[in-house]
């Protein structure tokens, strides 16, 4: 069996964000890695969507860089604001990382 494919999200404690959440959470062939949100930094993303297996040790982060160096992702799913989004996207790329862009 291939290993999972690393996901981190961008926006994970909006609305959009905590349905990737829960789709990651639902599909074995994929594992969250990153939470990264500007609020409820520092919580477990265990109380955003509970019964994610690999969220029990993950909490919310601010930084997007630092979670992405600390936790390599092979997709990194952005729901965050558009101002941000060309910066998420870049620190993705650089890091060899897929982004997947669902801000408006």
């Amino acid at each position: 069996m291939a290993s999972p494919i690393r996901v981190a999200v961008v926006g994970a404690a909006g609305r959009m964000g905590r349905e990737v959440l829960k789709a990651v959470a639902g599909d074995e062939t994929m594992t969250l890695v990153a939470a990264v949100d500007q609020s409820n930094i520092g919580s477990p993303v265990s109380e955003l969507v509970p019964n994610i297996a690999s969220a029990q040790r993950l909490t919310i982060q601010a930084n997007l860089a630092a979670a992405l160096d600390a936790s390599p992702a092979d997709v990194l799913v952005d729901f965050s604001h558009h101002s941000v989004v060309r910066e998420n996207a870049l620190n993705a790329l650089t890091r060899g990382c897929a982004p997947v862009i669902g801000a408006t």
